[in-house]
């Protein structure tokens, strides 16, 4: 909801997301998710004005307070890159300035750092998936496909070769008399795991002859 400075601002809506929270409308345009004691605090009640002490408060005090705690809950079990946390925050019914000033306070505070966690995650998954799927898996939690593509360039393709092969060895480790469905389920094996074809049909035959 866009800040229009002098304008009245009446709650149209208390939406209920749960038995102790609420979507909170104004003139008739999603605002910001409150907890039920949050609302009986300020007074609020539908078809009534949102005092704008009350709104600044909720707005600059109370919500990025509560946005900053529930990032540091998220980053507690797991690494987020900004793109996740963005979403989570989204659908816990965080506005969009809130969002903003969180992102930056974890940026600026190191707890968010996607390049640090697509480094980590390439790390640990390069000698066990494919760069087409680390990519992919990349790009869909935000990260920027330059930034994968720099990262990725730093190790050399002789480990995919390897990484093929070693999973190979634990899901066909009877390689003597392979054959034609046997390579092609192998084949299709590593292409799920996110191996270019040209390597995989490289490794493949050299794995099975």
């Amino acid at each position: 909801m866009e800040d229009q400075e002098g304008a009245e601002r009446i709650i149209t809506e208390l939406k209920p997301i749960t038995k102790t929270k609420f979507h909170v409308f104004i003139n008739g345009e999603y605002a910001f998710a409150l907890r039920a004691a949050d609302i009986k605090r300020h007074k609020l009640r539908e078809g009534g004005e949102i005092k704008p002490d009350a709104y600044d408060a909720i707005l600059r005090e109370e919500l990025p307070k509560r946005g900053r705690e529930y990032l540091i809950r998220l980053l507690s079990v797991s690494d987020k890159t900004v793109y996740q946390v963005r979403g989570s925050m989204t659908r816990a019914g965080y506005p969009e300035s809130v969002i903003d000033e969180v992102v930056d306070f974890g940026i600026r505070n190191r707890f968010l750092e996607d390049r640090r966690y697509a480094e980590n995650y390439i790390d640990y998954r390069i000698h066990s998936k494919g760069r087409i799927g680390i990519r992919g898996d990349l790009s869909r939690k935000g990260i920027p496909a330059d930034m994968i593509d720099e990262i990725l360039d730093t190790y050399e393709a002789e480990v995919d070769i390897e990484a093929m092969r070693k999973l190979l060895e634990k899901k066909f480790p009877e390689r003597t008399g392979a054959d034609y469905n046997t390579r092609q389920k192998a084949a299709a094996f590593l292409a799920r795991r996110g191996f270019p074809f040209d390597e995989i049909r490289e490794v493949t035959r050299a794995y099975f002859e």
